[in-house]
C-alpha cells in the first residue's frame, strides 16, 4: 500500500458532504476503512448522528474485497440485537463505498484493554464475563 493511499482516508475534511451524509471527524481507522462520524441532514431540520464506514480507496479495486465488503454489509442490516451496532445503508458516491452504521458514545474496547495493559493490571474477570456475556 502506498503512503498517498494509506493516507487517503485522512484528507476527509469536516463537513465534506457525502451523499446524504455530512462528515465528521474521524473515529477509527484500520486498513480496510475508516470509520467518521456523520450527520444525515433531513427536510425541515431532521437530522440523525451515526457513523459512516468508508472503504479505503485502494481496495475498491480488489474485487475480492468488495466482495467480502458487501457480504458483511448485508449481513449487518439483517441482524438485530440490542448489543450489535444496527447498519443502515450501504451507498456509494463515484468511487467511493460506505455503510451507514449506529453511532455509540462510549469508548471502545479496545482503548480498555490498552489502559489495562498500560497499568499492568488485567480486566478484572467480571468485567471479561459481563462484555462477553452481552456479546453472546
Amino acid at each position: 500500500m502506498s503512503a498517498v493511499a494509506a493516507a487517503s482516508w485522512k484528507r476527509r475534511r469536516l463537513g465534506e458532504r457525502l451523499g446524504r451524509y455530512v462528515l465528521g471527524s474521524v473515529i477509527g481507522a484500520g486498513g480496510a476503512a475508516a470509520v467518521y462520524m456523520a450527520r444525515l441532514d433531513g427536510p425541515r431540520g431532521f437530522e440523525r448522528l451515526l457513523a459512516l464506514k468508508i472503504v479505503h480507496e485502494h481496495l475498491l479495486e480488489d474485487s475480492g474485497f468488495v466482495e467480502m465488503f458487501l457480504d458483511e454489509a448485508n449481513l449487518a442490516v439483517r441482524l438485530a440485537h440490542p448489543n450489535i451496532v444496527h447498519a443502515y445503508e450501504l451507498a456509494h458516491q463515484g468511487e467511493l463505498l460506505f455503510l451507514s452504521m449506529e453511532y455509540l458514545q462510549g469508548k471502545p474496547l479496545s482503548r480498555v484493554y490498552a489502559r489495562a495493559f498500560e497499568r499492568g493490571a488485567p480486566l478484572p474477570y467480571e468485567l471479561v464475563a459481563f462484555i462477553g456475556a452481552r456479546a453472546a
